[in-house]
Order: structure tokens, then sequence, then C-alpha cells
């Protein structure tokens, strides 16, 4: 009677899992070894602008231009044969020809249990979530003043032309640096402890609360500089995006 009990559980378990995922917005779909679908939730097809039945039993590649096709096979999949999964973005290719950008997590299926191998791919239309990203670059870049953007461990995500004029940095000497980088050595200790602490404590304000600030160029100088700090969220991730302005010829007018 227990077995009987169990296995009604563990159904009716399996109908709502299932419901969940025919019913959720990131499209899910099943593939066996050779790439073929053999399940897709709603959202897959439509991501991709067919109707379910026009997939099913059909391979992945039409869903992708061929420059990229040839890039899953170099990369993703031998990622995933390898440590099991892949993640990243790829670009998608809709029944009208569109091409667009889809965010794309490969997990090969555990072959125990008597499962059929294969793997699964969720993915989703990012689309809308790359124009605003580009829109907002193309803001920071206008901007008036420097202007840089750190992750939560303080490293360089962006910079804009000017912060590459105020600190004789080229862009891709500055990403993925931490932002200590251009900040006076005497400084960059209890700079490390200001970044923790005002993650903690997001707002927006000015930094340095009536210290004078000191930004430090690739040649060693320095000039003195007015932050303004702003924190951005991003999806699960928080930034915080800072402006910077050399206010040297201030100062000067100041001491006159």
């Amino acid at each position: 009677g227990i077995d009987i009990t169990d296995r009604k559980v563990m159904e009716a378990e399996q109908t709502q899992l299932k419901r969940a995922i025919d019913e959720g917005l990131e499209g899910v779909a099943l593939l066996n070894t050779r790439g073929r679908y053999t399940y897709m939730n709603t959202a897959y097809s439509a991501i991709y602008g067919y109707g379910r039945e026009e997939l099913l039993g059909h391979s992945w590649a039409p869903q992708h231009p061929s420059q990229e096709i040839i890039r899953i096979k170099r990369e993703c999949l031998p990622a995933l044969e390898r440590s099991g999964s892949w993640q990243g973005e790829l670009i998608g290719k809709k029944k009208t020809g569109q091409l667009f950008a889809v965010e794309v997590s490969l997990t090969t299926l555990p072959v125990d249990q008597g499962a059929v191998p294969g793997y699964v791919c969720i993915c989703r239309d990012i689309t809308e979530r790359k124009k605003a990203e580009e829109k907002f670059r193309l803001v920071v870049e206008a901007a008036p003043s420097g202007m840089i953007m750190i992750n939560q461990k303080g490293r360089i995500v962006l910079a804009n032309q000017l912060v590459t004029q105020l600190f004789h940095y080229s862009r891709r000497e500055l990403l993925g640096q931490p932002i200590e980088l251009l900040i006076p050595e005497r400084f960059r200790r209890t700079h490390e402890a200001d970044v923790s602490r005002f993650f903690a404590h997001l707002e927006s304000r000015a930094m340095g609360n009536g210290r004078d600030l000191y930004g430090c160029r690739k040649d060693g100088t320095e000039f003195p500089v007015e932050v303004g700090l702003q924190p951005l969220k991003s999806g699960n991730d928080t930034f915080v995006l800072a402006s910077i302005v050399d206010i040297t010829k201030r100062k000067q007018w100041e001491e006159q």
C-alpha cells in the first residue's frame, strides 16, 4: 500500500513540475544525443517564433545562423561533454530569419534511472536587455564627466572616453582592474574598506565627506578630483557608477 501511495505522490509532483515548466516564462527544451528536440515548453518554441510541433523531432541547428552553428559545435558542445554544462550568450534565428541575442544554459542529463541520454537547454531572449545596455553605454559615453562602473569586487567593468583622457590609460588597460589602480598608493588600503562599506549601505552621495580626493594617472602624477557615487542594480548584481571631475583649475582659482 505504501509503494502505491508513494508512487501517486511522485506522479502528482511530476505533474506539477511538468505544468510549471510547460507554463514557465523561460524556454526549456530536452534534446537527445543527436541534437534533436524530444520535449519543449511553449516559451521555448515562441522565443524562436515556431509552434512546438514544428520543432519536435528536429535538430537545433536551424535556430541559429551558420556562423553560430560552427561556434556551438566548436565551443559549446565540447564544453558540455567535458564539464556537463555550458552557459553563455548566442545569436538565435527566428522562423522569420530575424537574428536576436539569446542567453543559453546547457546541462547534460544524468543517465541513471533509465533516463534517455541527452541534455537540457534553458534559454531567454535578451534583446530588450541588450538594447537597454547599449542605451546605458551611450549615456555614459556622452556624460560631461569621467564615468566608471565597478562591480562588487571593486573591479572596473565600464569606463568612458573621458576617464581614459583623465588617467592616461586605455580602456583595455582599465577593464577588469581594481579601482585602486586610479588612486594614490597611500589611500589604497582605506579605499578598499570604503568600497565594501558603500556596497553594504547603498545610497547616492558624494565621496570623501569633506576630505580632499586625488586621482593617480598612469605616470604616477596626482590631481584633485570630485567623485559622485550612484548605486545600480542589474538583475541580482549591484554596481557602483562613479562620476569623476578633475578640479585642478577650481583649486588653483580658490588658492589665488
